[in-house]
C-alpha cells in the first residue's frame, strides 16, 4: 500500500486523502465532505489516525467524527460526537487506544479538554472533561508513560493536566512564559516545543521532566532572514531536530535543538508559491508534508541544510477538495512510525 496523507481541508468541510507514493505528484484518491448531518466535517481543524480510522475535529459541528479510510478511494462515515460545551468549537484531538483527548476553544471564557471513549467507534461518548477558563485551547499532546496532557491555548500558556483517571482529568500546573499563545505543540523526550503564531515569531522550547514545574529553557524568533519564523504555526520533531512552518514568511526552518537552550538553525526554504501562508507540518523519514491555505507541498529533507520541494499541487472543491487550511495525519511507511511520542502501532 502506497504512504497517503489525510488531510482536513477546512473550506472543503472535507477529509481528503492524499496518494504520495510519488512525491512529485501528489494526487487526491479520495475524500468525504460536508456540515452536519450525516458527516459532521463543518471546519475541521485537526486529525489524528489510528489503524485505519481517521479521527477529525469540526469546529463549526462541535464534533469529534470518525471515518474509516480501510479504502482511500471510499472513506466512510463510522460515528461522531457532538456536544455544544464540550466540544464547543473543537479545535485539537490526539488519539490513545480507546481514548480521544479534544481540546476546544469554548463556550467563551471557557476552553478545556475533554476526553471521549471511543472504545465503540460507531457510538464515541464524552466521559471526561477539565474547563480550561480563560481562552482558547488550540491543541494537546500526551505523554502516555506518565498519564499527562499537555494542552496550549490562548494567551495564558501551557496546561499540565492528570490523566491518569480519564473520567476525572485534574490540573498539575498552569505554565505561562509570558502571556504567549501556544498555536501548535509537540511532546518529545522530556520537552515541549510550541509555537505562538499571531503574536509571536519563535519556537520555543519548554522542559517538563518535572510536570509540576515546567521551565523555559530556550528560544529563537525573528522575522524574515535569517530566521524566517513570522507567524510561525505549525511545529515536527524528529531525534531533536524542529521542523517550524512560518505563515507569513511562508517558510519551512529546520532546527537542530539537541542543546535545548540554544537552538541552531540548519537549514531552510523559503517559497511563495508552494509554502504560501505555511501552516502545518508532518515529518515521516526524508519528507516534510506542509499544507497551507488550500495547497499541498511535498519537500525534500534528505538534505538538511538545503531542503528541496518534491511537488505541490492546490485547489478547493473538486477534484483536488484542498480548500482552506489542511491539518494532517499520516499512514505509517514500512518501518516508520508518524508520530513516535503518540501514534498507536
Amino acid at each position: 500500500m502506497p504512504p497517503y496523507v489525510y488531510c482536513g481541508a477546512s473550506a472543503d468541510d472535507s477529509l481528503t486523502i492524499i496518494d504520495v507514493a510519488n512525491p512529485a505528484a501528489p494526487v487526491t484518491v479520495g475524500n468525504i465532505a460536508g456540515a452536519g448531518a450525516p458527516n459532521f466535517l463543518d471546519g475541521p481543524t485537526a486529525v489524528d489516525l489510528s489503524g485505519n480510522n481517521v479521527f477529525i475535529t469540526a469546529r463549526n459541528d462541535n464534533a469529534l467524527t470518525i471515518v474509516n479510510v480501510a479504502n482511500p478511494a471510499a472513506p466512510a462515515f463510522v460515528g461522531s460526537v457532538q456536544d455544544a460545551v464540550s466540544l464547543f468549537q473543537a479545535w485539537g484531538v490526539k488519539v490513545i487506544r480507546d481514548l480521544a483527548y479534544v481540546v476546544n476553544q469554548g463556550p467563551i471564557p471557557d476552553g478545556g479538554l475533554t476526553i471521549v471513549d471511543i472504545s465503540n467507534l460507531a457510538a464515541p461518548a464524552i466521559i471526561g472533561r477539565l474547563a480550561m477558563p480563560g481562552g482558547q485551547r488550540l491543541n494537546v499532546q500526551i505523554d502516555d508513560a506518565n498519564k499527562i496532557a499537555y494542552v496550549g491555548g490562548n494567551d495564558d500558556g501551557l496546561y499540565v493536566v492528570n490523566v491518569s483517571d480519564p473520567t476525572n482529568p485534574t490540573l498539575i500546573t498552569q505554565f505561562n512564559p509570558g502571556g504567549v499563545v501556544i498555536f501548535d505543540l509537540y511532546f518529545s523526550g522530556q520537552y515541549i516545543y510550541g509555537t505562538p503564531y499571531l503574536i509571536g515569531d519563535a519556537l520555543f522550547i519548554i522542559e517538563v521532566s518535572d510536570p509540576t514545574n515546567p521551565a523555559l529553557v530556550g528560544s529563537v524568533s525573528g522575522v524574515g532572514a535569517p530566521n524566517y519564523l513570522n507567524d510561525a504555526t505549525g511545529v515536527q520533531v524528529r531525534n531533536a531536530i524542529a521542523y517550524v512552518c512560518s505563515r507569513i514568511d511562508n517558510a519551512l526552518t529546520i532546527w537542530d535543538c539537541s542543546t535545548p537552550t540554544t537552538p541552531v538553525q540548519i537549514g531552510f526554504l523559503v517559497d511563495a508559491v508552494n509554502l504560501a501562508s505555511a501552516r502545518y507540518c508532518k515529518v515521516v523519514g526524508n519528507r516534510a508534508y506542509i499544507t497551507g491555505w488550500g495547497r499541498f507541498t511535498v519537500v525534500d529533507i534528505t538534505n538538511l541544510a538545503a531542503p528541496a520541494v518534491l511537488g505541490s499541487y492546490s485547489g478547493a472543491g473538486a477534484p483536488n477538495w484542498l480548500g482552506g487550511n489542511g491539518p494532517m495525519a499520516l499512514i505509517r511507511e514500512p518501518g516508520v512510525r508518524t508520530d513516535p511520542a503518540t501514534e498507536i502501532t
